[in-house]
């Protein structure tokens, strides 16, 4: 992203408090921390921008991934419960095949990364996961388990929100 600046720390890509700010105030920050279906834009139209505050560098935000609409993300929680199946559906099909788009079930949790316009200009949106480990999964694998992926985000939700007490 050509609009931001970035600076490395101990061979991680950061960004300051201030952009963090600055994103957020013109709109471009989504969160993503309950996870759910990532609609944005594909890698090859620019993709989606990661970050998460780093628990090793107080104030920091760490960039941590380009991901891509039609991903899915899973919560904390869920992450740490079915970390191992989730690996194994996420290697299962090759990122290569040809990707058509196809109907996303309604009501579902949906992370809204799609570019906006400002000023006249189209603008991406960066989204915020996190301090903890959460599991993005590819497109592929999301189309062919999403039912699945929704059912444990949505076990694990509960779970997730109310640890959050016990983390500030």
């Amino acid at each position: 992203m050509s609009d931001i600046s970035y600076y490395e720390h101990d061979g991680k890509q950061f960004i300051t408090g201030e952009t963090v700010k600055d994103l957020q105030r013109n709109n471009r920050v989504v969160n993503a921390d309950r996870g759910g279906f990532v609609k944005g834009p594909f890698h090859t139209e620019g993709g989606i921008m990661c970050f998460r505050e780093s628990l090793d560098f107080k104030g920091e935000f760490e960039v941590v991934a380009e991901i891509e609409g039609w991903e899915y993300i899973i919560n904390t929680v869920g992450t740490d419960r079915y970390a191992k199946r989730i690996g194994e559906i996420n290697a299962e099909i090759d990122g290569t095949l040809p990707f058509e788009p196809y109907d996303v079930p309604k009501n579902i949790s949906t992370i809204n990364a799609e570019p906006i316009i400002i000023l006249g200009n189209s603008t991406s949106k960066w989204i915020k996961l996190s301090p903890y480990k959460q599991w993005i999964v590819n497109r592929h694998s999301t189309q062919k388990y999403l039912r699945w992926l929704i059912g444990i985000n949505n076990e694990t939700l509960g779970m997730y929100l109310k640890s959050l007490t016990g983390r500030r």
